[in-house]
C-alpha cells in the first residue's frame, strides 16, 4: 500500500539542519516536551502534500515556515518518500519522492522524483491514492475541539463534503435558474395570451361589419365605374375632333416656321461676318500693348494662387487646434488638478474633458451635465478608493469619482417615446462624441435627458414627465422644478481661443474667396487677350469691301422675314383659340379619367342609362350610411391577431412542457443527492456506533436535526447533524451536554468513523489524546493499534499509554533553538 516510508526536513521551522525520519512500521509515534517542535513534523507533512493555508500550519505567511534562529536559513525544504509497490500512483517507480521548497519571497517549488512540476501535478498524482492536502486523515491540534464546538449545520457540511454532493448542488442551482427563466417567460406569455383573447372577441363584431361594408362598397364601385366609363367615351370622341383641326393648322405654321429659321440662320451668319470685319479693322493697332498685358496677367494669377495655398495650410492648422480645444474646459479646482497630475493608468480625466459637441449644443450639454462636468472618470472602484485615500492623506480636499465598473447606464426607454415630438432634438448622449469605453459614465450623466428647442416644448410634452434642457440653458427636472432665465456662459481660455480661431478662419475664407474671384476675372481677361493675338494677315481694303457686301444682303433677308412672320402670327392665333377649347376639354377628360382610375378593380355593368345608374348609386349609399362608423382595419387586425393568438398558445404549451421537464430534472437531482448523502451518513453512522461502543461501551447515533425520511427533500439543506451518545449508566445526550472526556471520545469516534468509511493510506494524528485520562488514552491507543493492521498511523503525543502501544517511537528535543530527533523505540 502507498505508505510513508521516509520524511526529510531541512530549514523547516525548528529543524534547521537536514533531518531524516524513517517510518518502518504502521504505528509510529513522535513524542517530546511542549515546545520541542514535534508538531512541526506534522506541519512539514501538510506542507509537502501541497497545503496552501499558512494559518493551518501555525504561521501568518508561508515564508515564516523557514528556520529563523541564530543563522536563519535561506529556504525550507521537505521531502516525502511514498511506497508505490502496488502501483496505485500512475508511475512505474517502486518508490516516489515528493519535494517542496520555499524561499524567503514565499515562492514554492514542487518536485516529483527530482523533476520540477506544478502543484496541480502533485495533487493529481496524490489523488490516485486518495490523499489530499486538507483531507480528514490529518487531524491537527484543535480539530477535536472544533468538532465539539461546531454547530449542527457545520457538522452536516462535513458529510456533504465527504459524500461529494457539491456536484449535485451545482446541477440543481443551474436547473433552478433555468426554471426561474421559464416560469417568468410562462407568466408573461399567459398574460399576453389572455389579453389577445379578449381583444380577439371584440374585433370579431367589427370584422363582420367591415365585411358587409366591403360587399356594398364593391357594388357601389361597379355602378360608379360604369357611369365614369360612359362619360369618358363621350369626352374622348370630342377630343379626337379638336386634335385633327389643331394638327392641320399646326402643320402650316410649322412650314412657315422652318422657312423663317432658315432665313434667321442666314442673317446670323451674315451679321457675324460683318461684326468680325469691323473688329479686324479696329484691333490691328494694339498688338504690342496686347503682349505686355498678357504677361502681366499671368504673373498676377501665379502670385494669387500661391497665396491661396498658404491660406489653405493655415486653415488646416487652425482647424486641428480648434478640435483640441473643443472639449469642455477642465475646472481649475486644485483638487481635480492634483488627481489628474498623478498620471495613474486608471484615471481617465474629468467628465467634461472626455466629451465633445457642436457649438450650438454646448450650453445645453453643460446644463444637462451640471456639476458632473468636473466628476473624475476612473477605471474601477479600487482606483476611486485609492484616489480618495490620497486626497485624505494629503488633506487637499474632496472630489467626485465615476468608477466605470460600478456606474450603470441610464434606462432611456422613458425618454425615447418623446423623440418624435416637435421641438425635441435628441437625447443628450446622442449629441456628444466620446470613446465607447466611457459609455457607462456618459449614459449615467446624459442618458435620460432630452435636449429641446425651448421651454414651450417642455410644456407641450408635460412638465415633470422627463428631464429636459433647452438650447439656451433652461432646465426642467423630472421632479417638476424649473431652473431658467438668462444664462451667462463663462468665458474660459479655451472658448476665447476657439472664438479667435473661428474669426481667423472666417477672415481667411473671405480673403481666399476674394482672391478666387480676382483669379477668375484675370483668367477670363487673359483668354480674351490671347484670342486677340491672332495674326492679322489680310489687307485692310479687302476687309472693308466684304463688310459692305454683307450689309446689303442682310437688308434683303430681313424684309422677307418680316412678311413670313406676319402670316405665321395669324395662323398661330387661330391655333391658340382651338387649344383653349382643347384645354377645357382636357381638364374635363382628366377629371373623368382620374375618377375612372379609382375603379380599376371594379366590374363594368352592361347598363348604359346614366339616370338609372345614378338611382342605384343613391340606394347603395343609404345602405352604407346605416352601417355607421366602420373599422376597416378590423379584418386584417383580426387575422393577424388570430395568427398571433395561435402562435402564443403554442408557445405557452411549449413553455409548460419545458417547465415540467425542468421540474422532473430537479426532482431527479434531489433524489440522487439525497440518496448519496443518506448512504454516506448511514455508512459513517454505522462505523461511529461501532467505534464509540469500543471506546465507551455505550450506545451512540448520528441523526439529522429537523429531518426525517418523510420530510420534503428541500429540508435536507436546512438540517443539522446531531451527535448523540448514551454512556453506560446515563441517558442519551447531545454531544454538547456530555462531559469533557466524553465529548472528546465522541468527537474522536466521529473522526475515526469518517476515516473508516472513506479509508486513507495513512493517518497523521496530533495530540488527539491530550485531554484524556489514562483509561481513555489506553482505549484510543488500542483503537489505533487495531487499525494500524490495515493502515499507517503517525501519531504525535506525550501520553504514556499511547507511547507504550506504538511500534516505533521517536523523541524530539530542543537544543540551541533547533529540534533534534532521537530514536527511542525501534522495531
Amino acid at each position: 500500500m502507498p505508505r510513508i516510508e521516509r520524511l526529510e526536513m531541512q530549514g523547516f521551522k525548528s529543524f534547521a539542519k537536514k533531518t531524516i525520519i524513517e517510518f518502518p512500521t504502521n504505528f509510529s509515534l513522535i513524542c517530546g516536551p511542549n515546545g520541542s517542535g514535534k508538531s512541526n513534523i506534522l506541519d512539514s507533512i501538510c506542507f509537502v502534500l501541497g497545503r496552501t493555508s499558512a494559518k493551518s500550519m501555525r504561521a501568518d505567511r508561508l515564508s515564516q515556515l523557514i528556520y529563523n534562529g541564530d543563522k536563519p536559513a535561506e529556504y525550507a525544504k521537505v521531502s516525502l518518500v511514498l511506497n508505490n509497490s502496488d502501483k496505485i500512483f500512475p508511475l512505474e517507480e517502486e518508490h516516489i519522492t515528493i519535494s517542496r521548497s520555499i524561499n524567503r519571497k514565499g515562492v514554492s517549488i514542487y518536485k516529483l522524483n527530482g523533476n520540477t512540476v506544478t502543484r496541480e501535478k502533485i495533487i493529481e498524482i496524490l489523488r490516485a491514492g486518495n490523499i489530499h492536502p486538507d483531507g480528514h486523515n490529518i487531524i491537527l491540534q484543535g480539530d477535536i475541539t472544533e468538532i465539539i464546538e461546531m454547530s449542527p449545520i457545520e457538522r452536516r457540511e462535513i458529510i456533504d463534503e465527504i459524500s461529494g454532493i457539491a456536484e449535485f448542488d451545482e446541477k440543481r442551482e443551474k436547473a433552478q435558474k433555468e426554471l426561474s427563466v421559464v416560469e417568468e417567460r410562462l407568466k408573461e406569455a399567459t398574460i399576453t395570451l389572455n389579453e389577445r383573447f379578449a381583444i380577439l372577441k371584440k374585433l370579431e363584431k367589427e370584422k363582420e361589419a367591415a365585411e358587409e361594408f366591403e360587399r356594398l362598397s364593391k357594388e357601389l364601385d361597379a355602378v360608379r365605374a360604369t357611369i365614369s366609363k360612359i362619360r369618358l367615351t363621350e369626352a374622348e370622341l370630342g377630343m379626337k375632333k379638336l386634335e385633327e383641326i389643331i394638327k392641320e393648322k399646326s402643320k402650316i405654321c410649322e412650314e412657315l416656321d422652318n422657312e423663317i429659321k432658315e432665313i434667321d440662320k442666314s442673317i446670323e451668319e451674315l451679321e457675324k461676318k460683318s461684326s468680325e470685319s469691323t473688329k479686324q479693322l479696329i484691333e490691328r493697332k494694339d498688338e504690342i500693348e496686347l503682349l505686355r498685358q498678357i504677361e502681366q496677367l499671368k504673373s498676377e494669377i501665379s502670385r494669387r494662387k500661391d497665396r491661396i495655398e498658404f491660406i489653405k495650410a493655415d486653415n488646416e492648422r487652425l482647424v486641428q487646434l480648434k478640435e483640441k480645444l473643443s472639449a469642455f474646459a477642465i475646472d481649475t479646482n486644485p483638487v481635480i488638478k492634483e488627481i489628474l497630475k498623478l498620471g495613474w493608468s486608471g484615471i481617465y480625466g474629468t467628465f467634461g474633458s472626455l466629451i465633445q459637441t457642436e457649438e450650438k449644443y454646448k450650453t445645453a450639454i453643460e446644463i444637462a451635465a451640471g456639476q458632473h462636468l468636473n466628476d473624475i472618470v476612473v477605471k474601477d472602484i479600487d482606483t476611486a478608493i485609492e484616489c480618495i485615500k490620497y486626497l485624505k492623506s494629503k488633506k487637499i480636499g474632496r472630489a467626485t469619482f465615476l468608477p466605470l465598473d460600478k456606474i450603470h447606464p441610464r434606462n432611456d426607454s422613458e425618454v425615447k417615446k418623446y423623440l418624435k415630438e416637435n421641438g425635441v432634438i435628441d437625447i443628450a448622449i446622442n449629441l456628444v462624441k466620446f470613446d465607447k469605453k466611457y459609455y457607462n459614465a456618459i449614459s449615467f450623466v446624459l442618458g435620460d435627458t432630452l435636449i429641446i428647442e425651448n421651454i414651450d416644448v417642455a410644456k407641450k410634452i408635460g412638465i415633470g414627465n422627463v428631464r429636459c434642457v433647452t438650447l439656451d440653458g433652461d432646465l426642467i427636472d423630472k421632479s417638476g422644478s424649473i431652473v431658467g432665465g438668462f444664462y451667462s456662459k463663462k468665458k474660459t481660455f479655451e472658448s476665447l481661443e476657439i472664438e479667435r480661431i473661428e474669426k481667423n478662419i472666417n477672415q481667411n475664407n473671405l480673403e481666399m474667396q476674394k482672391i478666387i474671384e480676382e483669379i477668375k476675372i484675370a483668367e477670363e481677361k487673359l483668354n480674351e487677350l490671347s484670342k486677340k493675338q491672332i495674326a492679322r494677315t489680310s489687307e485692310f481694303d479687302d476687309i472693308q469691301k466684304m463688310r459692305t457686301q454683307t450689309e446689303r444682303l442682310l437688308l434683303q433677308l430681313k424684309m422677307k422675314r418680316k412678311e413670313l412672320a406676319e402670316n405665321q402670327l395669324n395662323i398661330s392665333q387661330e391655333i391658340q383659340n382651338f387649344q383653349l377649347k382643347k384645354a377645357r376639354l382636357e381638364a374635363e377628360l382628366e377629371n373623368i379619367k382620374t375618377e375612372f382610375s379609382n375603379f380599376k378593380e371594379a366590374e363594368i355593368l352592361k347598363e348604359n342609362d346614366i339616370i338609372k345608374l345614378q338611382s342605384i348609386e343613391n340606394d347603395l349609399r343609404i345602405k352604407i350610411n346605416k352601417l355607421g362608423p366602420i373599422n376597416m382595419r378590423a379584418i386584417e387586425e383580426w387575422k393577424k391577431l388570430k395568427e398571433s393568438y395561435d402562435e402564443m398558445s403554442s408557445k405557452v404549451n411549449a413553455l409548460l412542457e419545458e417547465r415540467n421537464k425542468i421540474l422532473q430534472v430537479i426532482a431527479e437531482i434531489e433524489s440522487q443527492r439525497k440518496n448519496i448523502f443518506m448512504q454516506t451518513l448511514n455508512g459513517i453512522a454505522f462505523h461511529f456506533k461501532k467505534i464509540f461502543k469500543e471506546l465507551c461501551g455505550g450506545e451512540s447515533n448520528l441523526k439529522l436535526e429537523y429531518y426525517s425520511e418523510n420530510t420534503e427533500i428541500q429540508n435536507l439543506n436546512e438540517a443539522g447533524l446531531i451527535i448523540e451518545a448514551t454512556p453506560p449508566g446515563k441517558k442519551t445526550l447531545n454531544i454538547d451536554s456530555l462531559s469533557g472526556g466524553e465529548k472528546t471520545l465522541a468527537a474522536l469516534a466521529f473522526l475515526f468513523a469518517i476515516q473508516q468509511y472513506k479509508p486513507a493510506q495513512f493517518y497523521v494524528l496530533d495530540e488527539i489524546d491530550a485531554a484524556l485520562d489514562k483509561p481513555n488514552s489506553r482505549k484510543i491507543a488500542e483503537i489505533i493499534k487495531k487499525y494500524s493492521e490495515t493502515a499507517q498511523f503517525i501519531v504525535i503525543s506525550h501520553n504514556d499509554e499511547t507511547i507504550s502501544a506504538a511500534d516505533c517511537v521517536y523523541g524530539v528535543s530542543m537544543f540551541n533553538n533547533q529540534s533534534k530527533i532521537i530514536g527511542i523505540k525501534m522495531p
